[in-house]
């Protein structure tokens, strides 16, 4: 695009005469069916001015033309899902990874977008895009507005197909576990930062990510733990900040949170536990038969008291969360 501006933009600073007289006119055509803005300058003197403001434009346009038409490139062959083209531009541009186009996306979020699923598993696997491209974490901007577009299941479902393919891959676990923490998998993004972790264990932000799971699912203790062992290997200020925000995060949790027990043990020793007569005969309102009057009942051994001793232990827990 800026390559195409440049070629038709012409006559600059173009110096007219008219019978001895000198007039200064500055002419911009940015595309040939336009008519020129023609901007007349009364003054000789202006003309140095005009001349030097037209030749630093032209500097300035040809310092970012070598910046913006590769990232135009980079966009272009994402959507052709040229691999081999992907691969000259970032071999001469690493940085090219986290390029945006004019609305907003990254090449690996492009890739999603129009299910260029090549071009997506090659800047996974062969770049930083899962740890550069925004739109993977719903607490940006970015994030949000993938969820709500639907590009985030898409690329969940895209990182869970690469994974199958590829299970030992750093970046596609760490990609698929942001996924999944963003889609509230959390069961699957435990498993996927664990994962990475296994392959690298000074991966710091996978580290902190696998905390900030832990705090999703509820679980304080382990968020804490792995929290901290982040901060202690994080290397830059921001970074540090923004795990001090989670661990402060995890501490009004806790303070929020208010777990009891109690335990009750005992001994009992019952002389008649089954609440047997103390008599072996029990008296009865006379029952007549015939010749045979019954007036008695005789109790056999086992329904005469008992004795009996036994221990009881008891265990209650109790969890109270305040909900504010």
């Amino acid at each position: 695009m800026l390559r195409s501006i440049l070629s038709e933009c012409y006559d600059v600073c173009k110096l007219i005469e008219y019978s001895g007289i000198t007039t200064t006119l500055t002419v911009f055509r940015l595309h040939s069916e336009e008519t020129p803005v023609i901007i007349p300058n009364e003054s000789k003197g202006r003309k140095d001015t005009i001349r030097r403001a037209a030749i630093w434009f032209l500097v300035l346009a040809g310092a970012l033309a070598p910046v913006v038409l590769p990232a135009a490139e980079i966009h272009d062959a994402v959507e052709a899902q040229n691999a081999a083209g992907l691969a000259e531009i970032l071999a001469a541009n690493p940085n090219l990874a986290s390029a945006t186009n004019s609305a907003g996306l990254t090449p690996f979020h492009l890739a999603v977008r129009v299910g260029a699923t090549d071009a997506a598993t090659f800047l996974v696997k062969n770049t930083q895009s899962a740890y550069l491209s925004a739109f993977l974490d719903v607490r940006t901007p970015q994030g949000k507005a993938a969820l709500a577009s639907g590009d985030l299941a898409m690329a969940y479902e895209l990182l869970t197909a690469m994974l199958k393919d590829d299970p030992r891959n750093e970046n596609i676990n760490f990609a698929q576990g942001l996924a999944s923490l963003s889609t509230e998998s959390y069961s699957l993004a435990k498993l996927a930062f664990e994962r990475v972790l296994e392959m690298n264990p000074k991966n710091g932000r996978a580290r902190a990510e696998l905390g900030r799971t832990y705090l999703a699912m509820g679980n304080l203790e382990l968020a804490a733990k792995h929290l901290q062992a982040a901060l202690s290997e994080a290397t830059s200020d921001e970074v540090r900040q923004k795990i001090e925000r989670l661990l402060s995060q995890t501490s009004q949790e806790v303070s929020r949170s208010k777990t009891q027990a109690r335990v009750y043990a005992g001994y009992v020793n019952d002389s008649n536990v089954n609440v047997g007569p103390d008599s072996d005969i029990i008296s009865i309102y006379p029952i007549i038969w015939g010749s045979e009057t019954l007036d008695a009942l005789f109790l056999q051994d086992s329904s005469k008291p008992l004795d009996a001793q036994g221990a009881f232990l008891s265990l209650m827990l109790s969890h109270i969360y305040d909900g504010g």
